[in-house]
């Protein structure tokens, strides 16, 4: 299993054709969300996002003050229920292999998620569908959860009208390939470690929602084109 570390869709597209399509998936699993918003309200907004610009790092000893946490995640979860499906140790001393890095982000202004955000974050969901059907996978996208109250003064402007547009569009795709981590997480603030991260039992409940919607599509006869994918 192969987590492409995209940061925004654009980045996502890009790391996919690199990295993730050579390695023949059968599925592929995306989501977005505060990245993909900072790109939404950066300056002089471009639909390939080319305008963006990271001001910050997510490779440790490069941002001062920067310092790492690592916990378990979705990744680590659902790769240790498939281990155990086949008499496995559920983890093989890599359980703390995803990290997330906690990092200052200087207030984002001009928050304006109108159509051409919308219309571009669309075209590149159906870019994702597209490619990852002609490369013989199904595509499963999944909303991105986020506790409301836990949410800075300084964030809630930006990221709330923003991740409302990201999950509006992720939900518009058929059912079967959305899985709503929102839905099943709102009003769960216990399970949250800020705004958008989870501790592991928030980890566990949508790593189990992804498998259970893995297994739905096990056994189906193709990805979008109706061609018959291999469960590898």
């Amino acid at each position: 299993n192969l987590a492409v570390p995209g940061y925004t869709s654009m980045e996502g597209i890009k790391a996919l054709r690199w990295k993730g399509f050579p390695m023949h998936p059968d599925f592929v699993i995306a989501g977005f969300g505060a990245s993909e918003l900072r790109a939404g309200i950066f300056p002089g907004f471009k639909d390939d996002y080319s305008h963006f610009r990271r001001e910050w790092s997510l490779r440790p000893g490069l941002s001062e003050g920067v310092t790492p946490q690592r916990w378990l995640t979705i990744h680590s979860h659902l790769a240790a229920f498939l281990r155990q499906r086949k008499g496995l140790p559920p983890f093989a001393g890599r359980e703390l292999d995803d990290y997330i890095i906690r990092y200052d982000v200087r207030p984002m202004p001009r928050p304006d998620f109108g159509d051409k955000f919308r219309n571009a974050f669309r075209a590149h969901m159906d870019t994702i569908r597209r490619e990852s059907a002609e490369a013989g996978a199904r595509t499963i996208f999944h909303t991105a959860c986020h506790c409301d109250k836990n949410i800075p003064t300084t964030t809630a402007h930006w990221f709330l009208p923003g991740v409302k547009v990201v999950n509006e569009v992720i939900r518009s795709f058929p059912d079967e390939m959305v899985v709503d981590f929102q839905k099943a997480l709102s009003g769960r603030c216990e399970l949250f470690i800020d705004f958008i991260h989870t501790h592991p039992p928030g980890e566990q409940i949508k790593a189990e929602m992804m498998l259970e919607r893995i297994q739905h599509f096990l056994g189906k006869e193709g990805p979008d084109d109706g061609e018959t994918a291999d469960a590898r």
